[in-house]
Parts: C-alpha cells; sequence; structure tokens
C-alpha cells in the first residue's frame, strides 16, 4: 500500500513545486509545447484524473486526450537580485495554486527567461501521480525532445510501453486479494507488538485545520559528516543509517526492543519496459527486528 493519501476538498489537491537549475539556452516556447505534448501523448500517467466520490471506491480515470500548458514570464528587464525575488514569490504563490483532480494532466510547467541564453524552468506537480524515477524519466524524456528540435536533430524513438501504470494498480490489488499474501504476513507479524508512542494533549481542531505538524531541523556540518562517514564504514547508503537511528529512537522513546516500521520502496513490475512506466509505483517495505543498537541494526535492513 502506498503511504499517500489525498485529503481535504475531493476536487481539489495541494501542489507540490521544484525548480531545476538554470538552462543555458533561450526558451523556445513553441518547441516546449511540442516536446512536454509528446511525453503527455506517450505515458497514460500524465492523462489522469482523479474522482474520490462518483464510484463506489476512489478512481483514478484515464482520458483519450489532455494538453499541458507552460507558462512563461520575461525577467530579463530585471536585476539578478530582482529575478530571484520574482521567481520565490512566483514559488510562494504556485504553492498556494491547487490542482483540479478531475483535469488533467496533474502536472504545471512554467519558464521564467532571464537572460538572452538562460531560463529557469519550474515544474509542479501533483504528489500521487509520479514517484521519483517516474519524475526525473519525464523530464529527461521531455528535454531529450526540446533539444533534439532545437538542434535539428531526429527525434528520439518513443514507441508505447509494454507495460503501463494500469498493469501496477493490477499487481497491487491481486496482492490484496491474494490468500498467500496474507498468510505470509500474517506470520510474518504473528509476534508482533504494537508500538505506542506517548501522546501530546488533545488538540482542539477548527474545520480545515490539519491534524499533523512538520517541523524542519538543519543538522550541523559535523554530525552530517559523521553520518556519511558511518555509512561508509557500514558499506550502506546514508538513508540505512538515518532508518537505524530512527528505529533506535523509537525503542529509546518506548522502551521496546521489537520495532516495526516501513520505508518507501519501488514496486515496479520486473517485465520489458518496466523502466519506463511512469506513475506512483510506491509500495511500503515493512521491516522488524528486535535489534536496538545501531550496529546491529544496519545489516538487516541492509538484508531487506
Amino acid at each position: 500500500a502506498d503511504d499517500q493519501h489525498v485529503v481535504g476538498p475531493p476536487d481539489a489537491a495541494d501542489p507540490r513545486a521544484r525548480t531545476t537549475t538554470r538552462a543555458r539556452r533561450g526558451p523556445n516556447l513553441d518547441v516546449v509545447a511540442v516536446a512536454e505534448q509528446r511525453v503527455v501523448v506517450r505515458h497514460p500517467i500524465l492523462r489522469t484524473s482523479f474522482d474520490l466520490v462518483s464510484y463506489s471506491e476512489p478512481l483514478q480515470l484515464v482520458h483519450q486526450t489532455a494538453y499541458l500548458k507552460c507558462g512563461s514570464e520575461d525577467l530579463r528587464h530585471l536585476s539578478e537580485e530582482e529575478q530571484r525575488k520574482a521567481i520565490d514569490a512566483y514559488m510562494q504563490a504556485e504553492s498556494r495554486n491547487r490542482f483540479d483532480l478531475s483535469n488533467p494532466p496533474l502536472l504545471r510547467f512554467y519558464v521564467h527567461q532571464r537572460t538572452d541564453d538562460t531560463f529557469q524552468f519550474t515544474l509542479t506537480e501533483f504528489h500521487p501521480i509520479f514517484d521519483g524515477w517516474s519524475l526525473t524519466s519525464t523530464l529527461a524524456e521531455m528535454f531529450e525532445n526540446y533539444f533534439a528540435i532545437v538542434e535539428n536533430q531526429p527525434l528520439p524513438e518513443a514507441p508505447p510501453t509494454a507495460v503501463t501504470f494500469r498493469d501496477y494498480v493490477m499487481l497491487e490489488l491481486k496482492t490484496l486479494e491474494s490468500a498467500e499474501a496474507k498468510r505470509y504476513w500474517d506470520e510474518k507479524l504473528q509476534d508482533a507488538t504494537p508500538l505506542e508512542l506517548p501522546r501530546w494533549r488533545e488538540l482542539s481542531l477548527k474545520p480545515g485545520e490539519r491534524r499533523f505538524t512538520q517541523s524542519s531541523y538543519r543538522l550541523a556540518a559535523d554530525v552530517t559528516e559523521g553520518l556519511k562517514r558511518l555509512a561508509r564504514i557500514a558499506a550502506v547508503p546514508l538513508k540505512n543509517v538515518l532508518l537505524a537511528a530512527h528505529l533506535k529512537a523509537l525503542s529509546v522513546i518506548n522502551g521496546q526492543q521489537d520495532i516495526i516500521t516501513g520505508m518507501s520502496y519501488h514496486g515496479r513490475p520486473e517485465t520489458r519496459d518496466g523502466d519506463q512506466v511512469r506513475g506512483r509505483q510506491v509500495t511500503v517495505l515493512v521491516l522488524a527486528d528486535g535489534a536496538a543498537d545501531l550496529p546491529t541494526l544496519l545489516g538487516p535492513i541492509e538484508a531487506e
């Protein structure tokens, strides 16, 4: 199961915005339109909408056509600092510009021209349509089309993929209905002890208020370097070290040795063109381990 949920009004959702680095070429918006539309035609996920209320279950609907628009603004008359402020202001406004879930594509592009030879490209996405691989692969494919056209080169071949996001959804649904899968997880978790965290005071929420808070902390440079050094010594990714620390923290807070948690992991079908399919092909990998010290934890996490 995916850990991404749509909350709030059923017809709108919060965007997530990213900005690329500057492209060292003057933008040709007509070519951008051709390049991006070629990607929309090839990948059904870019022609999907969400209907959360009209059917017996929430559905992601594939449309025959969808048109991805790219807005633009010329900032060449502004200084470097004024350009930065203008782009920051755009990003702030874009973070409040919610998507209409019934109107694909749930993706927006915007170009700020900064000089005659450079432009800033901004992508805004509705996160449930893309995992990280799909996002970067789609951008790479679009820019391959773009630069092929502006350089008068043949367009890259882009045949329909042998599988689509629909195939991934079918595999997920079959797994949820599988008696064998249920038996596996029953046996895997039969001795599991639920983890109960201390509760803070109950919050009195007003209509529309969220039931969570989010905090960001900047780690000191020496702490960051120490974590990277530990990852190198253990021969594991940095993410594994942070996950081990997460398990240790839960154990310390609760006093419990048997900790069960999960981490997002790709779930792509291992078939031809599986790497070409776009969509949010993410599942949660369950991790269960009785150890509560970091050196012992790193091994089982890497094994999983």
